[in-house]
C-alpha cells in the first residue's frame, strides 16, 4: 500500500513538473523583444546572443536548459549576489565597559537582485551582556492614586536598591499625569478641585496634561526628592490621559534622557482605563496628535499641546514605541488588566502586571517584568520596501525548530538567535538604478543590520558596443546581445529598410487571398517581407508543415519521401521526386517506380507490364503472381520454393479431393475442371514432403483472374487414426499381461523352494525330554481367614510360622 501511494504521489508530482516546465517555457517564448524582458520575465529564462536568424522568427529568449544545449554563442543569466560588505566579529565576552558592543554580524549585506528568484541572507545576534536599564515611572495623580503614591514615598530608595539588584547599570526617570484641564475630562475651577479633594481630607494641586518630573538619572536622592515632592491631583471623569503622557515619554528623547545603547523601559502605573484617539472631539480638539515632542520647561517640564492635540491612537503609539525602541510595562488594577491586555494585543512589546490597590507589590512588578524583558529577545519586522517580498524566519537558541515568531524567550548571555529573510525582488524598479534599503532591527538592543538591494534588469551584453559590429546591422544600427538596436529613422531586423517607408512595406506582407492580419498572423513582416515562423513557409506564411495525411505511421510518408504544405487548409503532400516518390491515393507520397525495377535494371516490371504504385501489373502474366518485377520465367523451380505456396499445399492436400463434392472458400486455390483451357498457363510441376507422404503439386495461372491455382498430388493415403490407435493400445495391454503373468510364476517358485529348504532342516533337529530348570510345580494352601488360632500356642517348632501363614494368606 505504501509503494502505491509513493508511486501515486511520485507520478503526480512528475506531472507537476511537467506542467511547470510547460508554463516557464511559454514565458520564456512570449519574451523576446530584448534581453532585459528576457531576464526579468522569469529566473529560469535565458538569453542566446545568436544573430543567424533574422529577428523577427528567432528565438533568443529560452528556458535555461534548452540555451545551454543549443547555444554557442554566449548565454545571459545574471545570477543573484551576495557580498557581506561590513562582517565585524561579535564583541569579546571578557571586554567590560564597551560603550557599543558589537551583538549583530554581519553589519551590512549588498544584494543585487534577479527578478522573481528567492535570496536567502541570515543574521545572527549574539548576547553578550544583560542591557543597561534605563526606567522611567509614570504614575496616575488622579485622586484615586492618592494611597498609592503614598506607597511610592514610603519605598523611595528601597525601590532604587531593588532595581539595583536587577542590575547595576540603572538608571531612573520620573514623571505624573491626570488629564486634558477641559471639562468634563478635568477641571481648573480651584473650587471644584478643593471640594472633591476635602471630601477625602487630603490636599490636591491643579490639574494638568503631563509633567516630567526627573531626567534619566543614576541619582537615587533625586528620585526620592522627586516622589516625595508630588502631590495628588483630581480630575471628573473616569479615563485618564496616560497615552498623551507615554507619547511624550517616547518621542522627547533627549528632555527624557535616553541613553541610545540601554534597554528602555516605561512602568505606567494607573488604575482606571485610558483615553484614546477621537475622545478629543467630546471637547471640540479635532487636531490629531502629530507624534511630536512638545515640551516646555516653565517651572517643570510641561506638555504643552494639552488642550490642542487630540490623544493619540493605539498605531500611532505602536509606531513611535517601536520607531524609539521602547517596552511599556502596564501595572494596572485587577479590575483594568482585562481591557489592558486587549491594549497588550495590539503594542508587541507591552508587558501587563496585576498592581495592588496601594502599589504595595511594584517592587515584586518591577522585579519580574525587567526578569521576563532581558530573558526575551525579539528582532523587530524588517522595514518593507516596494516591489519587494520579505518573508522571515527565526531560529531560537537549543532549538533546531524555524518560527515565524520574531520573538525568542529565555535567550541568556553567550546564546545565539538567527534569523533567516527570503529576500524577492518581484518588478525592476521605474528609476533603473535605483538601490533599496532593508533595515534589521531589535527594540532591544542598539546595533543596525543595513541589507543595501540593487536589481539585475538588464544584461551585461547591453553594455557592450563595439563599433565594428555596425556592418551587422547595415551600418545604421549597434549590435547588442545578438540584435540590432537600429539608430533613428531605420527599422528591420538588420535595419536594413528606412522607418518612412515601412507602412508601405507592410502591404507587401498582406495576402490577398486571405482576411488574416499580415503574414496570416505566422509570422513577422520585416521590410515587406514575411518571416514566417517555425513550421510555417510560404510568401505569406500561408502554408503549414503540419495537417497533412499520415496513415502510414509518418506525416506525407517521411520527411525522405516528402513534406507537408498545408496550405489554405488544403493538407496536400509534395514529393520529393528527385528520387522518384510520387503521391499513392491516400495522398501521402509512398509510391517510387524504383520498386518496380529487378536489381541492376531501369526498366520497369523488366519491360513486361506496368508500375502502379510500387506494384507491377504483368502483361504477359506467367507467374506474375510470383515476382513483382515481371521477369522472364523459363523452368521457374524457384516458385516451388515459395513458402505461402507450400503451406497451401499442404494444407490443401486433403481439402481439394472434397472440392468436388462441397466447394468452400479453401476450394479457391484448388485446380477447376470447368476452368478452359486456354485460360490455363503451362504448370510448373513442384514436390513438397510433409514428413509422412510426398505429395506432388503443379501450379497454375489464371491470366484473367490473375491468381494461382493448385493442382494437388499425393502418392499416399493418409490411415484412420483408429486403425494405428487401437492396436498400439492392444499391443500395450498384451505386453503388461505377460509381464505380470512371468512375475506370478518366478514368485511361486522362490516361495517352494524355500519352504523345501525349512522342511529339510526341521527332520535334522533332535529334541530331547528334560525338565525345566526354571519350571516350578505350582502349590496350593487353603487356610481359614476367620480362624487363625491363638498365635502364642504356637510352638517355635511349628511346620508353618506367622509370617509364613501371612504370605500363604496373601497368595
Amino acid at each position: 500500500m505504501n509503494v502505491f501511494i509513493l508511486t501515486w504521489w511520485g507520478n503526480i508530482l512528475s506531472l507537476a513538473c511537467v506542467f511547470i516546465k510547460a508554463e516557464i517555457g511559454k514565458q520564456c517564448s512570449s519574451a523576446q523583444l530584448s534581453c532585459k524582458q528576457c531576464i526579468t520575465t522569469n529566473p529560469r529564462c535565458t538569453w542566446c546572443n545568436d544573430n543567424r536568424v533574422p529577428t523577427a522568427i528567432r528565438k533568443n529568449c529560452k528556458l535555461d536548459r534548452e540555451n545551454n544545449q543549443t547555444c554557442s554563442v554566449g548565454v545571459n543569466s545574471p545570477q543573484t549576489l551576495i557580498n557581506k560588505t561590513i562582517n565585524e566579529e561579535f564583541t569579546a565576552e571578557n571586554k567590560t565597559n564597551v560603550t557599543h558592543p558589537i551583538q549583530l554580524r554581519p553589519q551590512e549585506i549588498s544584494l543585487k537582485l534577479r527578478i522573481g528568484q528567492p535570496t536567502k541572507v541570515n543574521i545572527t545576534f549574539h548576547k553578550l551582556i544583560d542591557f543597561p536599564l534605563d526606567l522611567y515611572y509614570v504614575m496616575d495623580l488622579s485622586l484615586s492614586m492618592r494611597d498609592d503614591l503614598a506607597q511610592l514615598k514610603i519605598l523611595g530608595s528601597s525601590l532604587i536598591d531593588v532595581l539595583r539588584n536587577v542590575t547595576v547599570n540603572t538608571r531612573l526617570g520620573f514623571g505624573t499625569f491626570v488629564d486634558k484641564v477641559i471639562a468634563p475630562f478635568a477641571s481648573d475651577n480651584k473650587y471644584i478641585v478643593k471640594d472633591a479633594c476635602d471630601s477625602v481630607s487630603t490636599t490636591c494641586v491643579e490639574p494638568f496634561g503631563f509633567h516630567h518630573q526627573l531626567k534619566m538619572s543614576s541619582d537615587t536622592t533625586k528620585f526620592k526628592q522627586a516622589v516625595e515632592e508630588t502631590i495628588i491631583s483630581t480630575n471628573i471623569d473616569e479615563p485618564e490621559g496616560g497615552f498623551d503622557a507615554l507619547m511624550q515619554i517616547a518621542v522627547c528623547q533627549d528632555i527624557i534622557g535616553w541613553r541610545k545603547e540601554s534597554l528602555k523601559v516605561v512602568l505606567f502605573t494607573s488604575d482606571d482605563s485610558p483615553h484614546i484617539a477621537l475622545d478629543g472631539k467630546l471637547v471640540q480638539i479635532l487636531k490629531p496628535n502629530d507624534m511630536k515632542c512638545h515640551m516646555d520647561l516653565i517651572k517643570i517640564w510641561e506638555y504643552t499641546e494639552s488642550k490642542t492635540q487630540d490623544y493619540p491612537s493605539l498605531g500611532q503609539l505602536k509606531h513611535v514605541l517601536e520607531q524609539n525602541k521602547v517596552q511599556t510595562i502596564f501595572a494596572v488594577t485587577q479590575n483594568m488588566r482585562s481591557m489592558y491586555e486587549d491594549i497588550h494585543s495590539l503594542l508587541p512589546n507591552a508587558h501587563i502586571a496585576t498592581l495592588n490597590t496601594d502599589s504595595s507589590n511594584i517592587q515584586d512588578i518591577i522585579s519580574s517584568s525587567y526578569d521576563k524583558i532581558r530573558s526575551r529577545f525579539a528582532f523587530n519586522k524588517p522595514t518593507a520596501v516596494k516591489g519587494l517580498d520579505i518573508k522571515h524566519r527565526v531560529l531560537c537558541h537549543g532549538t533546531d525548530t524555524w518560527s515565524t515568531s520574531l520573538l525568542c524567550e529565555n535567550t541568556k548571555q553567550g546564546q545565539e538567535v538567527i534569523i533567516e529573510l527570503e529576500i524577492t525582488a518581484n518588478e525592476c524598479p521605474s528609476s533603473g538604478s535605483q538601490t533599496d534599503v532593508i533595515k534589521v532591527t531589535s527594540d532591544q538592543i542598539s546595533d543596525v543590520v543595513t541589507i543595501k538591494v540593487d536589481y539585475h534588469c538588464k544584461c551585461s551584453c547591453e553594455d557592450e558596443i563595439a563599433s565594428n559590429n555596425r556592418s551587422l546591422c547595415s551600418f545604421n544600427g549597434d549590435f547588442l546581445c545578438g540584435m540590432c538596436n537600429c539608430d533613428s529613422g531605420h527599422t528591420g531586423s538588420y535595419c536594413q529598410c528606412e522607418a518612412t517607408t515601412t507602412i508601405n512595406m507592410n502591404v507587401n506582407c498582406t495576402d490577398p487571398k486571405s482576411p488574416n492580419g499580415m503574414c496570416n498572423n505566422n509570422g513577422m513582416c520585416d521590410c515587406g517581407e514575411c518571416i514566417c515562423s517555425p513550421s510555417y513557409n510560404g510568401t505569406f506564411c500561408e502554408c503549414s508543415s503540419t495537417g497533412c495525411p499520415s496513415a502510414s505511421g509518418s506525416m506525407c510518408g517521411g520527411s525522405d519521401k516528402g513534406r507537408c504544405e498545408n496550405c489554405y487548409g488544403n493538407k496536400q503532400c509534395v514529393c520529393n521526386t528527385n528520387d522518384g516518390w510520387y503521391l499513392d491515393q491516400s495522398g501521402e507520397c509512398t509510391c517510387n517506380n524504383r520498386s518496380c525495377m529487378a536489381a541492376g535494371s531501369n526498366v520497369t516490371c523488366s519491360g513486361h507490364g506496368t508500375c502502379d504504385c510500387s506494384t507491377c501489373t504483368c502483361s504477359n502474366t506467367k507467374y506474375s503472381f510470383y515476382l513483382n518485377t515481371c521477369p522472364e520465367c523459363y523452368d521457374c523451380k524457384e516458385v516451388c520454393l515459395d513458402k505461402d505456396i507450400r503451406t497451401r499445399v499442404l494444407s490443401s492436400v486433403a481439402q481439394c479431393d472434397k472440392c468436388k463434392e462441397s466447394y468452400t472458400d479453401a476450394c479457391k486455390h484448388c485446380l477447376n475442371d470447368d476452368l478452359p483451357l486456354n485460360d490455363r498457363h503451362d504448370p510448373v510441376h513442384c514436390r513438397v514432403s510433409d514428413g509422412q507422404c510426398s505429395v506432388t503439386y503443379n501450379i497454375l495461372w489464371h491470366p484473367s483472374l490473375k491468381t494461382y491455382y493448385l493442382l494437388v498430388k499425393s502418392n499416399c493415403e493418409y490411415l484412420n487414426p483408429l486403425i494405428i490407435a487401437l492396436p498400439t493400445i492392444g499391443g500395450v495391454l498384451l505386453t503388461s499381461m505377460i509381464a505380470l503373468l512371468v512375475a506370478k510364476i518366478l514368485k511361486t517358485n522362490y516361495d517352494k523352494r524355500k519352504w523345501e529348504e525349512f522342511q529339510a532342516e526341521v527332520k535334522k533337529s533332535k529334541w530331547t525330554e528334560s525338565n525345566n530348570p526354571i519350571h516350578r510345580e505350582a502349590k496350593q494352601t487353603f487356610v481359614n481367614p476367620r480362624f487363625i488360632g491363638n498365635i502364642d500356642d504356637l510352638s517355635p517348632s511349628s511346620t508353618n510360622t506367622y509370617e509364613e501363614l501371612a504370605k500363604e494368606m496373601q497368595i
